[in-house]
């Protein structure tokens, strides 16, 4: 199989393999799971992912596990969703959490 790659896919090959767990993660996050969301319109800021619809506020959060090290590494999906009247009747100043309607946390991911 390795043969079949082009070159530069074994110079990527080759580096990634020599990734600690911090740089797997952030090239899982940056380069596949972010532009996933951008085709969904979401709006993306570091570890946060969020999209407005006609009723909803929609926010996704990736949480890092606090048990990572470079050998072992894990984090989660935060994924809420908050009814926009919740804001119009200033019931709330920012989306958090216990305002939510739906609030789903994924098993630990890689």
């Amino acid at each position: 199989m390795y043969e079949n790659l082009t070159i530069e896919d074994k110079i990527f090959f080759n580096k990634a393999l020599s990734w600690n767990s911090y740089d797997k993660r952030d090239f899982l996050i940056k380069k596949i799971i972010k532009p996933l969301f951008k085709k969904a319109w979401f709006k993306v800021a570091w570890m946060t992912l969020r999209r407005e619809t006609d009723d909803f506020y929609q926010r996704i959060t990736i949480q890092s596990s606090s048990y990572n090290s470079d050998n072992s590494l894990s984090f989660y999906l935060n994924i809420d969703s908050t009814p926009k009247i919740f804001y119009e009747l200033n019931w709330l100043e920012l989306p958090i959490k216990e305002a939510c309607l739906a609030f789903i946390r994924t098993d630990k991911i890689i």
